[in-house]
């Protein structure tokens, strides 16, 4: 994506979904999941616990909480922001932070339990429920995900990384049908997005559908020349279809 993952922050902390890094999404034949793919990225770190006593106002504990989330330095950066809810507990930035600090360091179930508390605090939160879905993903609730992925098109349904998201779910869950219909969206909002045209030509390539499927290849080959399998798998629903 050019998003988080979970969040990554920008000067007003959250870069959207449809930001995301490349190098986060799936690429290979075997269909790794963009979300299970992120714990390689999660920095190793010791625990930290932060002397909270030490910031002198409530301003520079919220800046160093920021600091620390930037810095990927996730113990910090939930201990930190917990300081600041106990004493702010409306605070969406700070809950915000919290949760995706907390699922960084694998602890999904605290993690949803701040998810939870903000959505039900900020109802139209994207980003909280995109998230939120993330992490129910990992504690393999697929179906509480898929909710969660709708609540966030339900607050804005423009994202063509959601839309993506959600239809890598449904494909893991074998609910091709309704992942094609997911996929069209995708592709709709950002025809160029490769890893939607690549995902869907895989889709029809597995249903045998090799005269659309060489479509999205063929999408797929001329924005990304190096996307895995595209190009095998071009030729070969070339060839089908040439016999």
């Amino acid at each position: 994506m050019k998003r988080l993952m979970l969040i990554i922050l920008t000067s007003t902390n959250l870069i959207h979904a449809e930001e995301a890094p490349d190098w986060l999404m799936p690429a290979d034949h075997d269909y790794i999941n963009r979300i299970e793919a992120l714990d390689s990225f999660h920095t190793q770190e010791e625990p930290v616990v932060p002397q909270v006593q030490q910031f002198s106002s409530r301003l520079e504990l919220k800046n160093a909480t920021r600091k620390a989330f930037n810095a990927k330095k996730w113990s910090e950066a939930s201990e930190l922001s917990r300081a600041v809810l106990d004493q702010e507990p409306g605070n969406k930035e700070m809950r915000l932070i919290r949760a995706a600090a907390l699922s960084n360091t694998k602890k999904y179930q605290e993690s949803i339990v701040e998810f939870d508390l903000l959505v039900n605090q900020d109802h139209d939160n994207r980003d909280a429920w995109y998230q939120r879905a993330h992490v129910l993903e990992k504690l393999k609730r697929y179906e509480d995900a898929l909710g969660s992925y709708d609540k966030a098109l339900e607050a804005n349904s423009n994202s063509s990384w959601i839309y993506y998201d959600k239809a890598a779910l449904l494909r893991r869950l074998k609910r091709f049908d309704e992942a094609i219909k997911a996929l069209d969206e995708s592709i709709r909002l950002r025809p160029n997005h490769v890893w939607a045209n690549l995902e869907m030509g895989n889709i029809l390539f597995s249903r045998k559908d090799y005269a659309n499927a060489s479509r999205y290849f063929e999408k797929v080959v001329e924005l990304k020349p190096d996307a895995p399998d595209a190009k095998q798998r071009l030729q070969i629903c070339q060839s089908k279809l040439a016999n």
